[in-house]
């Protein structure tokens, strides 16, 4: 495993991998190696790393084994960590996201709380409305699908009661026996994760409810703002007519003329009056024979 490089994992090897998981005490093993030899900017790598992964968690899960007890949390959680905040990758992000979906129910309980923990401190805003469909769709199924219905509670929960009874189911009692201690920490710790989903859900209808009112704000304003102008053009077109009717009966008297043709009579045609604007008929003067006297000289 530490010579071969990932992409040339044989699907014999995979397999063999994957076999001697039956140990559970080698998870942690095959997980250090993966990490170690994966560069977080290398995405073919990247890639092929969680697929490995997501073959080895499904084992377990397929056989019905549980994680191992002996498993370094912190490294794996690390490594979560760096895909999901640092890898600008986004099919990377989404592989890592289908791990965490696939593999959730396989998950101990403080591991899904660190999970949760991770989500929604730091990436789920971004997640949820992300550009990419695939990391958009994987985050609503994880919310949807592995935290509201695994994580599901009929109770009040208050959020300073659960801080401070999770505190205390941490600090072990001696007065109780440790299966005791373990099945209420379990029930305290499910009911913290769903207060989480809960409290990120009531911000996202707060968001909803603002950008409602923020376009309802806009369409009274653009409303408001078109019967102004509809006043104002009303008023405009009042003052024009009122300034044409003025100006109409200041020129009552004046007239206007046009240039006629050639072969027209030699009239004045008025084009406009006071009163009509309409051609006036033509006054003819009336014929007169003029006599001419001839005198002939001798």
């Amino acid at each position: 495993m530490k010579a071969k490089e990932l992409k040339n994992y044989p699907d014999i090897m995979k397999a063999a991998m994957c076999s001697l998981l039956n140990n559970t005490g080698l998870l942690n093993i095959v997980i250090v190696i993966l990490f170690n030899k994966t560069n977080l900017f290398d995405s073919e790598a990247l890639l092929n790393c969680l697929e490995i992964l997501n073959s080895c968690l499904q084992y377990l899960c397929n056989h019905k084994l549980s994680m191992p007890t002996s498993l370094d949390q912190q490294f794996f959680l690390k490594g979560i960590r760096m895909i999901l905040l640092q890898c600008e990758h986004a099919f990377s992000v989404s592989k890592c996201l289908w791990l965490i979906y696939n593999n959730y129910v396989l998950f101990p309980l403080d591991i899904r709380k660190d999970i949760t923990d991770l989500l929604f401190e730091n990436v789920a805003t971004k997640f949820f409305m992300h550009w990419s469909f695939n990391i958009r769709m994987i985050f609503h199924h994880i919310l949807l699908y592995r935290i509201q219905h695994l994580h599901k509670s009929n109770k009040n929960l208050n959020e300073e009661d659960l801080i401070q009874k999770y505190q205390q189911q941490v600090k072990p009692k001696k007065q109780h026996s440790f299966f005791d201690q373990k099945n209420s920490s379990k029930a305290i710790i499910s009911d913290v994760i769903y207060m989480k989903f809960f409290r990120f859900i009531q911000q996202i209808e707060e968001g909803k409810q603002l950008s409602a009112n923020h376009q309802l704000n806009q369409m009274i304003e653009e409303s408001h703002y078109h019967k102004q102008m509809k006043t104002k053009l009303i008023k405009r077109r009042i003052q024009d007519k009122k300034k044409g009717s003025s100006d109409q009966n200041s020129s009552s008297d004046a007239q206007s003329y046009r240039i006629i043709d050639e072969d027209e009579q030699d009239a004045a045609i008025p084009l406009f009056t006071g009163t009509s604007n309409q051609l006036k008929p033509q006054i003819k003067l009336p014929e007169k024979k003029v006599a001419l006297v001839l005198s002939l000289r001798n």
